[in-house]
């Protein structure tokens, strides 16, 4: 479970280190305001056959969030929606720091197009991994061909559509791409060392990202 703590103008986040996560702050900023948490617990799913065509008929790109909920917020927007981008911080279960991150909102509803590995396919990974004895490398290469087996699925097959997976916890606010990628450069330039960044490349990949595009 994530332990955070909801205050009237930030939320804090305990992480499992001395450090805790302050959301907003200058580490850890939003783009505007209120603060808002999404998990499991405050999200609902969705069954709204008009939605979940236009949410299958983005093409997402790997490492490409703000780009990919762009797309989906002017969909769901052209076809009559009050859909809300949203830009933030993405908590991941198991992960010490979070990841910036975009994603979209409707109503009771979250929408993620970036995020594929869920935690059905977790626990399926960390089965293999103990029983195959994995080193960093094998593990790495067993996610990218998870991502593979599940490229033939429809977004809302395999992305969060609706309901918060459990593995994961979204703190934002409302913003936009540009300002998702704006804030993005310009924490890398003012924090080199921020641990949301320390295991990207100079194009903003991870290693697995990296090994999608081979």
């Amino acid at each position: 479970m994530f332990q955070y703590i909801q205050k009237k103008d930030r939320i804090v986040v305990n992480p499992g280190t001395e450090s805790k996560v302050i959301i907003p702050s200058r580490m850890y900023p939003l783009e505007t305001k209120p603060c808002q948490i999404f998990t499991s617990d405050n999200t609902l799913p969705l069954e709204r056959d008009d939605v979940t065509r236009i949410f299958d008929s983005i093409v997402p790109q790997v490492g490409r969030c703000f780009t990919n909920s762009e797309k989906l917020v002017n969909a769901l927007r052209k076809a009559g929606y009050p859909a809300k981008q949203y830009v933030g911080w993405l908590f991941i279960r198991g992960v010490t720091y979070p990841v910036h991150h975009s994603f979209v909102v409707l109503e009771k509803h979250i929408m993620d197009l970036s995020i594929e590995i869920l935690s059905k396919d977790i626990d399926t990974y960390k089965e293999s991994v103990l029983i195959k004895r994995m080193n960093r490398y094998e593990a790495r290469k067993q996610i990218v061909q998870m991502y593979h087996e599940k490229k033939d699925l429809t977004n809302h097959e395999k992305c969060i559509f609706g309901k918060c997976d459990p593995y994961y916890m979204y703190i934002a606010a409302e913003g936009n791409a540009m300002q998702g990628k704006e804030r993005n450069a310009l924490l890398q330039r003012e924090y080199p060392q921020h641990p949301a960044f320390k295991n990207l490349d100079l194009n903003g990949m991870t290693e697995i990202q990296r090994m999608l595009y081979r």
